[in-house]
Protein backbone atom coordinates (compact mmCIF):
# COMPACT_ATOMS: atom_id res chain seq x y z
CA UNK A 1 0.00 0.00 0.00
CA UNK A 2 3.26 2.42 1.03
CA UNK A 3 4.53 1.63 -2.42
CA UNK A 4 1.24 2.41 -4.23
CA UNK A 5 1.05 5.87 -2.49
CA UNK A 6 4.47 6.30 -2.73
CA UNK A 7 4.11 5.49 -6.69
CA UNK A 8 1.54 7.97 -6.96
CA UNK A 9 2.85 10.87 -5.20
CA UNK A 10 6.19 10.87 -7.68
CA UNK A 11 4.12 11.04 -10.21
CA UNK A 12 2.48 14.05 -9.24
CA UNK A 13 5.34 16.34 -8.83
CA UNK A 14 7.49 17.58 -11.45
CA UNK A 15 10.06 15.45 -13.45
CA UNK A 16 12.83 16.71 -11.85
CA UNK A 17 12.15 16.15 -8.16
CA UNK A 18 11.44 12.55 -8.70
CA UNK A 19 14.48 12.21 -9.98
CA UNK A 20 16.19 13.63 -7.23
CA UNK A 21 14.25 11.43 -4.84
CA UNK A 22 15.11 8.31 -7.18
CA UNK A 23 18.78 8.62 -6.64
CA UNK A 24 18.60 9.34 -2.54
CA UNK A 25 16.30 5.65 -2.97
CA UNK A 26 18.71 4.04 -5.24
CA UNK A 27 21.58 4.89 -2.32
CA UNK A 28 19.11 3.93 0.14
CA UNK A 29 19.25 7.88 1.49
CA UNK A 30 16.70 9.20 3.71
CA UNK A 31 15.99 12.86 4.15
CA UNK A 32 17.69 12.71 7.89
CA UNK A 33 20.68 10.68 6.23
CA UNK A 34 21.52 12.87 3.77
CA UNK A 35 21.50 16.02 6.25
CA UNK A 36 23.67 14.60 8.35
CA UNK A 37 26.05 13.60 5.79
CA UNK A 38 25.62 16.29 3.18
CA UNK A 39 26.01 20.24 4.56
CA UNK A 40 24.12 21.59 1.89
CA UNK A 41 21.44 19.06 2.00
CA UNK A 42 18.57 19.76 5.15
CA UNK A 43 15.57 17.64 5.99
CA UNK A 44 13.45 20.48 4.95
CA UNK A 45 14.66 20.93 1.68
CA UNK A 46 14.32 17.12 0.71
CA UNK A 47 10.83 17.02 1.99
CA UNK A 48 9.96 19.63 0.19
CA UNK A 49 11.23 18.52 -2.80
CA UNK A 50 9.80 15.23 -2.24
CA UNK A 51 6.39 16.94 -1.82
CA UNK A 52 6.79 18.79 -5.21
CA UNK A 53 6.32 21.91 -3.21
CA UNK A 54 10.15 22.90 -4.14
CA UNK A 55 12.26 21.97 -7.18
CA UNK A 56 15.55 21.32 -6.18
CA UNK A 57 17.95 24.29 -6.57
CA UNK A 58 21.78 24.74 -7.78
CA UNK A 59 22.54 24.34 -4.28
CA UNK A 60 21.06 20.41 -3.57
CA UNK A 61 21.50 19.71 -7.46
CA UNK A 62 25.78 20.28 -6.69
CA UNK A 63 25.56 18.75 -3.65
CA UNK A 64 23.95 15.60 -4.96
CA UNK A 65 26.34 15.52 -7.98
CA UNK A 66 29.35 15.90 -5.62
CA UNK A 67 28.31 13.58 -3.05
CA UNK A 68 27.27 10.85 -6.73
CA UNK A 69 29.78 11.72 -8.79
CA UNK A 70 28.66 8.54 -10.96
CA UNK A 71 25.08 10.82 -11.74
CA UNK A 72 24.39 11.95 -14.98
CA UNK A 73 23.61 14.94 -14.53
CA UNK A 74 22.11 15.97 -18.11
CA UNK A 75 19.58 12.56 -16.66
CA UNK A 76 19.54 14.57 -13.37
CA UNK A 77 18.28 17.79 -14.81
CA UNK A 78 16.53 16.78 -18.13
CA UNK A 79 15.99 13.82 -17.73
CA UNK A 80 18.20 12.27 -21.01
CA UNK A 81 20.53 9.47 -20.59
CA UNK A 82 20.50 6.85 -17.97
CA UNK A 83 20.61 7.53 -14.13
CA UNK A 84 24.40 6.81 -13.81
CA UNK A 85 27.52 7.43 -16.21
CA UNK A 86 30.17 4.83 -17.45
CA UNK A 87 33.44 5.83 -17.69
CA UNK A 88 33.12 6.24 -21.25
CA UNK A 89 29.83 8.24 -21.08
CA UNK A 90 30.95 10.52 -17.92
CA UNK A 91 32.10 13.67 -19.85
CA UNK A 92 29.57 13.35 -22.34
CA UNK A 93 27.30 13.78 -20.54
CA UNK A 94 27.88 17.40 -19.75
CA UNK A 95 27.48 20.18 -22.14
CA UNK A 96 30.62 20.69 -23.74
CA UNK A 97 32.47 24.58 -22.84
CA UNK A 98 32.91 25.43 -26.30
CA UNK A 99 29.47 25.04 -27.31
CA UNK A 100 28.54 26.83 -24.56
CA UNK A 101 30.92 29.15 -24.78
CA UNK A 102 28.67 32.65 -24.55
CA UNK A 103 26.58 31.20 -21.34
CA UNK A 104 29.58 30.46 -19.36
CA UNK A 105 31.28 34.03 -20.45
CA UNK A 106 27.90 35.66 -18.82
CA UNK A 107 27.69 33.51 -15.69
CA UNK A 108 31.74 34.06 -14.88
CA UNK A 109 30.64 37.61 -15.22
CA UNK A 110 27.52 37.02 -12.61
CA UNK A 111 30.87 36.06 -10.62
CA UNK A 112 29.91 32.20 -10.56
CA UNK A 113 33.49 30.52 -10.19
CA UNK A 114 32.96 26.68 -9.78
CA UNK A 115 32.98 24.75 -12.83
CA UNK A 116 30.42 22.52 -11.67
CA UNK A 117 28.15 25.21 -10.49
CA UNK A 118 28.79 26.77 -13.98
CA UNK A 119 27.67 23.74 -16.28
CA UNK A 120 24.51 23.16 -14.02
CA UNK A 121 23.84 26.37 -14.73
CA UNK A 122 24.19 25.67 -18.49
CA UNK A 123 21.84 22.68 -18.43
CA UNK A 124 19.59 24.68 -16.29
CA UNK A 125 19.12 27.24 -18.49
CA UNK A 126 18.61 24.87 -20.97
CA UNK A 127 15.66 22.96 -19.94
CA UNK A 128 14.11 26.12 -19.10
CA UNK A 129 14.32 27.44 -22.80
CA UNK A 130 13.39 23.64 -24.06
CA UNK A 131 10.41 23.94 -20.99
CA UNK A 132 9.27 27.40 -22.78
CA UNK A 133 9.48 26.21 -26.45
CA UNK A 134 7.32 22.53 -25.10
CA UNK A 135 4.81 25.36 -24.25
CA UNK A 136 4.52 27.70 -27.18
CA UNK A 137 4.59 23.75 -29.15
CA UNK A 138 1.52 22.80 -27.10
CA UNK A 139 -0.13 26.65 -27.02
CA UNK A 140 0.22 26.23 -31.29
CA UNK A 141 -1.30 22.39 -31.39
CA UNK A 142 -4.37 23.59 -28.97
CA UNK A 143 -4.83 26.39 -31.63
Amino acid sequence: MKEKENNKQMLSIPEVNARFMQVLSYYSYSGYKSSQEVEEISQAKISHVKSGRNKPGLDLITALLKKFPEVNARWLIVGEGKMLNTENDHTQSLPSETSDKLILENMRNKGVKDIQDRKILVLTEKVDKFMKELEEFKSSIKN
